[in-house]
């Protein structure tokens, strides 16, 4: 791994003033099973230790490389974070992460705004989280927003007033695909490794209601309560309208289910109530049979 490091140098100790001013720094190399890393970071930094102050300005961290067949591009970028007797003060920190393949493609963007507080007790006005998959012709957006609240010390985060808004949409699903908003909150406590979410809101024709609660990271168990008021099966089904139309829809659909490979979950531990209110009739044919689900 080779690397270079420039940067100006400020010492001023009748004052107390020191700065390191604009520094660069690269890396090249391979760390941690990443191939052709390239690691880029500029930035300003200045500590008065008269006053207590360690201020970091025009923060900039870039990292590209190869993991197997993905191609990888992190950006962060942190126009001023400021420390000044015990207290943290921000700009708007950003976080850009992008996965690609031959196959597909994974983007992040985190936003955090006014993070102000202590370093062990901290809170912004603003986490927003961006994330867009596209595998092929599956697109799914999803969009996260939450005040966030979080203690170091006791190792907590909060977000207080969740709102989530999600899109699916492929061939295989009529009308723009699905499309829901959630509001609601959700807390995390690394001590005792809890994670609780509470959320209610809307997708497509139905009213949905659920909690979570996962306990333990390394082995997680799920425990959940659902409640959905009604379910249109049928608009799921490809549509009648012309043999050429009907087998396009009948692939996307096919192509739909292989792209969420759900295999993953085969060890996963998760219980509990699923409520769902059918509104209309499915019929399901295979290989001569046919199965028909009806309301209840």
């Amino acid at each position: 791994f080779a690397n270079s490091l420039e940067f100006g140098l400020v010492l001023d100790f009748n004052k107390q003033h020191y700065a390191v001013d604009g520094f660069q720094l690269e890396g090249k190399g391979k760390v941690m099973g990443i191939d052709n890393i390239v690691i880029n970071s500029k930035g300003d930094l200045f500590i008065k230790t008269a006053r207590n102050e360690f201020v970091a300005s025009k923060l900039t961290l870039g990292i590209t490389g190869l993991t197997g067949t993905n191609n990888l591009d992190i950006k962060f970028d942190a126009p001023r974070l400021g420390l000044a007797a015990g207290k943290v003060t921000s700009d708007t920190i950003t976080l850009v992460a992008k996965m690609t393949n031959p196959e597909s493609s994974t983007n992040g963007n985190l936003s955090l705004s006014d993070m102000e507080g202590t370093v062990s007790d901290f809170k912004s006005r603003a986490l927003t989280v961006e994330l867009e998959l596209k595998k092929g012709n599956l697109a799914v957006k999803a969009i996260f927003a939450s005040p966030l609240i979080g203690n170091l010390d006791t190792r907590q985060l909060s977000l207080p007033d969740l709102a989530a808004f999600i899109n699916v949409n492929s061939p295989g699903i009529p009308d723009n695909g699905i499309n829901g908003k959630l509001l609601g909150n959700a807390s995390v406590e690394g001590v005792s490794q809890n994670l609780q979410a509470t959320v209610a809101g809307r997708f497509t024709d139905s009213n949905i209601k659920a909690k979570l609660a996962v306990t333990g990271f390394v082995q997680p168990v799920f425990n959940f309560d659902v409640d959905v008021d009604q379910l249109d099966l049928d608009r799921f089904r490809p549509q009648q309208q012309g043999e050429e139309k009907h087998t396009e829809r009948a692939k996307s659909a096919t192509g739909l289910a292989a792209t969420l490979d759900l295999s993953g979950l085969k060890n996963l531990t998760a219980q509990g109530p699923t409520r769902i209110g059918l509104r209309r009739t499915l019929t399901i044919k295979k290989s001569g049979g046919k199965l028909d689900v009806h309301t209840a």
